[in-house]
């Protein structure tokens, strides 16, 4: 009998791409095959609401929340992940992005959908190492948390 691992791997996590803006998760059908390490960051910003009568301890609301995904791209000349997250990034436009813990029609999958403006593609030509694009895009409209897939 089968069993169901307590822990997910980083191998098995996707990040789907759609060049049409604010589309449901369902759309997103093109992954990004040739990344690695990817890094996704979330965070909330805080307003001090600290008052005298907090007997001496700061107190903070939670405000606004961002999130950025950071990853390399081995590249391949004519790879259509590459081309379409340098369109964006050369016309300061977004796209699309789903950066998931797995397939997107899995059970337990989890993360943000929505669209991402690219503020980092550089590139790295290391001597002995394959030719790698470092990119960074940061969440500018957010569609969804999707769960399960959906």
């Amino acid at each position: 009998m089968a069993t169901t691992p307590d822990f997910m791997l980083g191998i098995d996590a996707k990040l789907y791409y759609n060049a049409t803006l604010g589309s449901a998760l369902t759309a997103f059908t093109l992954t990004l095959d040739r990344i690695q390490d990817v890094s996704l960051k979330i965070s909330t910003s805080d307003a001090d609401i600290t008052t005298r009568a907090n007997s001496g301890w700061k107190a903070i609301a939670p405000t606004l929340k961002e999130a950025e995904v950071s990853f390399g791209l081995v590249a391949k000349a004519g790879d259509a992940g590459l081309i379409a997250l340098r369109t964006a990034w050369l016309a300061n436009s977004a796209i699309g992005l789903a950066v998931l813990t797995g397939a997107k029609a899995t059970t337990g999958v989890e993360g943000p959908v929505g669209d991402w403006s690219i503020t980092e593609f550089s590139r790295d030509e290391t001597l002995t190492e394959a030719i790698k694009y470092n990119i960074t895009a940061k969440l500018t409209t957010y569609k969804a948390w999707a769960i399960d897939g959906v």
